[in-house]
């Protein structure tokens, strides 16, 4: 078991070079939120079993590529996060070519016999497949995380990171702090709200069981909103334009926005463009404890930050 609270220890930095073996003495290590928890951290070898014509079992099991899952969440803070999802060279947008990788430092102490030992994993050419920022009335507004990674070189070595960059209590934003914007109108009475920024990056592999590269793939944002009914608007957008009365063969795009404000007056704009609705709900229409809201999730094209 562990040694109780206080006993892990969670950072990153970026790679140097895909692969590349940052130097721990000079390395910036962050953490990017408060209240951060660690949902998945596995490992897989990908074995494929062996057989011989005579025997009913297995004789053996090969390892093939290896390729390790990674997932961390917490409450939404610094933009140090940025680093890892967007690839430009101001980390505020998506472009073709290479992604960034990062290494992460997992650590724990645990109670051994009547004392306490440590261990350490460094996950290696980690990647974001998708972060998602979710806000919730009255709640937390969170940051997930969602990698794979390629490597963990060393278990032996003792990697606990020094001087991690964490955010501080002015650093969060809180629900309060938080607005979304859909064709120039905030919407208003919001309850749920979810974007999904899914530069969906991928290893290029070749005659090893460890990637070589990473590169992006198919962007697919997405925002998803839930408000409370206040008319007409998002349901004239679903059907394909302001004022629409019937569904259209083709729908209109428009432009949107997420804006973050930490308690430190920080502002964090996600400019979104082409959102077209790609579902559009009515919820709780007749429920005498609760109101109509309407769930909407659009498509999005583009998202760059300012």
């Amino acid at each position: 078991m562990s040694a109780g609270a206080g006993s892990s220890t969670v950072a990153f930095t970026p790679e140097p070079s895909f692969g590349g073996d940052p130097d721990t003495g000079t390395a910036t290590f962050y953490l990017p939120f408060k209240n951060p928890t660690v949902g998945e951290a596995s490992l897989s070898n990908e074995l494929r079993r062996l057989r011989d014509p005579d025997s009913a079992v297995s004789v053996g099991s090969l390892a093939q590529n290896f390729e390790g899952a990674l997932s961390i969440s917490g409450e939404l803070s610094t933009n140090d996060w940025h680093q890892l999802v967007f690839n430009n060279d101001s980390n505020t947008g998506w472009e073709p070519g290479r992604m960034p990788s990062s290494r992460w430092y997992l650590g724990v102490d645990y109670l051994d016999g009547a004392g306490t030992g440590t261990t350490e994993r460094e996950l290696a050419m980690c990647i974001v497949t998708n972060a998602q920022i979710t806000y919730q009335q009255g709640g937390a507004v969170t940051l997930d995380l969602t990698m794979i990674y390629g490597d963990e070189p060393d278990l032996s070595t003792s990697i606990t990171p020094s001087n991690v960059q964490k955010p501080t209590d002015s650093d969060v934003v809180a629900f309060h702090g938080f607005d979304v914007q859909v064709d120039g109108a905030t919407v208003s009475k919001l309850q749920n709200a979810t974007l999904q920024l899914s530069p969906n990056a991928r290893f290029h592999r070749g005659a090893d069981r460890h990637p070589v590269a990473a590169v992006i793939g198919d962007v697919t944002p997405t925002l998803s909103t839930t408000a409370i009914y206040s008319g007409p608007e998002a349901v004239e957008r679903a059907y394909g334009a302001a004022a629409a009365t019937t569904p259209a063969d083709r729908l209109d795009s428009v432009s949107g926005a997420v804006t973050t404000t930490n308690g430190s007056g920080t502002t964090t704009t996600y400019n979104l463009t082409g959102l077209v609705p790609q579902s559009y709900n009515w919820q709780d229409l007749i429920a005498a404890d609760s109101d109509l809201t309407e769930p909407v999730t659009y498509n999005v094209d583009d998202v760059t930050v300012a």
